[in-house]
């Protein structure tokens, strides 16, 4: 597929160039795309105006212009209703269509997920050619053979993350960008008033402030991703034993029954979730020494504002598309013979889903002990 019908070659000299980025509507997926943002706004230059058309998704989720806004409070957004629904679709389609021709866009960069099928990209690209907009960067498609190597054994095989992909359907527009500068965290940073607002609700509720906090997030998006509650609760049993630090729960409303629960059975803790909004979220976890959690939002989140993981990954996926940005986390993933199913939405089929159960809580108390010992605070 042709990737960018005019070429990206040359930098925009114009200063009121208006660029569309088209995301969706996930934190992971927002975080996933900032890497390609900070490319994109470096390429184009301050002068230039960036909106972001981004989906919002239905139920109890955060948005992710939240997200993008939290990186950079410039950025305007277009957001429109996600549906199955074919009907809807095609009205919401119509809505945009008048929206972004009205807007008058110079250009329009493809953020989707690395794994979006040729015919779907084709289909956006139509779309997006229906608007008038002139130039179109990154509406590339990978091969299956690029997204999903096999290594010797003919299990899948370690792959860039997601934020890389994303910037690598850039590049291949020709737009210059180094990726090791741009997939570095931090890049999400709290601001004065969040902060002193999450300061303020641990000094009331924290038994001892001296003692480093430790984030558990118990919760995830995804059926397949979850660990059993149960071991969360042991994990945390442990921790509080070692009085060695103090643990908030935290995750959106509907992780506030989980937190409940925890803090119910251990006795002790924070329960911070559905508590706060997305930027007073990111300003309690950079309050924390490292995070305890999923492959979800989160645990992005917490690694893009450079806070330390603990992250208790299914086998669902190659290793490393969804992994948290940056160096300094702790990756527990449990091979088993169906690794690499990639499966979204659904439950696993197999029996006491066993990739993400065979993560005993030895594994993860293993992994806590050796974020620990890299100076967090000495167990007890």
């Amino acid at each position: 597929m042709a990737n960018n019908p005019q070429s990206a070659s040359q930098t925009p000299a114009s200063p009121k160039l208006k660029v569309l980025l088209f995301s969706m509507g996930s934190i992971g997926d927002a975080v996933m795309s900032i890497p390609a943002i900070i490319c994109l706004k470096k390429w184009y230059g301050p002068n230039a105006r960036f909106t972001v058309l981004i989906d919002r998704q239905q139920g109890p989720i955060v948005s992710a212009a939240e997200i993008i806004k939290a990186f950079d409070a410039s950025m305007e957004f277009i957001e429109y209703p996600f549906t199955r629904n074919k009907k809807g679709r095609f009205k919401t389609a119509l809505t945009l269509l008048s929206t972004l021709r009205q807007g008058y866009f110079d250009a329009v960069a493809y953020l989707a997920p690395a794994e979006r099928l040729p015919q779907v990209i084709f289909r956006d690209l139509l779309f997006f050619k229906a608007t008038r907009i002139k130039t179109f960067l990154g509406f590339h498609a990978f091969s299956r053979k690029e997204l999903y190597p096999l290594d010797g054994e003919g299990r899948p095989a370690a792959v860039p993350s997601e934020a890389w992909w994303r910037i690598e359907r850039l590049r291949r527009g020709r737009l210059a960008c180094d990726p090791s500068v741009a997939l570095a965290p931090p890049f999400l940073i709290p601001g004065r008033e969040e902060t002193q607002r999450v300061q303020s609700w641990l000094a009331k509720r924290r038994a001892d402030s001296k003692k480093p906090l430790i984030a558990i997030a118990p919760g995830a998006k995804q059926p397949a991703n979850m660990w059993p509650q149960e071991r969360f609760i042991e994990v945390g049993r442990r921790l509080i034993q070692t009085k060695a630090c103090e643990i908030v729960v935290i995750g959106g409303p509907a992780e506030k029954p989980i937190g409940e629960k925890c803090v119910s059975a251990w006795g002790t803790g924070l329960n911070a979730a559905g508590q706060f909004t997305v930027p007073e979220s990111l300003a309690l976890i950079k309050e924390c020494a490292f995070l305890i959690g999923l492959d979800t939002g989160t645990t992005h989140l917490a690694a893009a504002s450079g806070v330390p993981c603990v992250a208790i990954y299914s086998d669902k996926d190659n290793p490393g598309r969804w992994s948290p940005l940056g160096d300094h986390h702790l990756i527990l993933r449990h091979r088993v013979p169906c690794g690499g199913c990639r499966l979204v939405a659904n439950p696993c089929p197999v029996r006491g889903h066993p990739c993400i159960e065979g993560i005993s809580v030895d594994m993860v108390w293993g992994a806590i002990q050796e974020m620990l010992r890299r100076g967090v605070s000495p167990l007890a």
